[in-house]
């Protein structure tokens, strides 16, 4: 069994990498505004830090968990979370910056509300 205050508090941890994506992305309008200059090239850094926390928190919470919570929202995939974070980690100079906006402009959002029902569900379970 996992430790509740340890498992909220990863999950906070992954809502403010998700704010700070969403907040950092919404003047972004295109991949090539993350590539055409250094000022993109900083805006392309300033997504990919907290992309990459997003997946290791995902990873410990997974580790903690015994697999066994993240599998309950399988709207979201998981895997590829962690799979997007080693390749920004391992493969910086390789990725693709429309993917990274791809994934910040379509994806993020949806994960910022399963990781909302989650920390909701866990407090009704909580409580129950």
């Amino acid at each position: 069994m996992y430790d509740p205050e340890i498992l909220a508090d990863l999950l906070n941890k992954i809502q403010d990498c998700l704010n700070k994506i969403q907040l950092r992305v919404q003047s972004i309008d295109t991949a090539s505004d993350l590539t055409n200059s250094p000022k993109g090239a900083e805006r392309l850094d300033l997504l990919c830090m907290p992309l990459i926390v997003t997946g290791e928190l995902v990873k410990k919470i997974d580790k903690i968990t015994d697999q066994s919570l993240l599998k309950n929202y399988p709207i979201i995939p998981w895997r590829e979370i962690k799979g997007l974070r080693n390749i920004v980690v391992h493969d910086y100079f390789n990725i693709d910056a429309e993917e990274i906006f791809n994934t910040c402009k379509e994806d993020i959002p949806k994960l910022a509300e399963v990781i909302d029902l989650i920390i909701s569900d866990l407090k009704a379970n909580q409580n129950s």
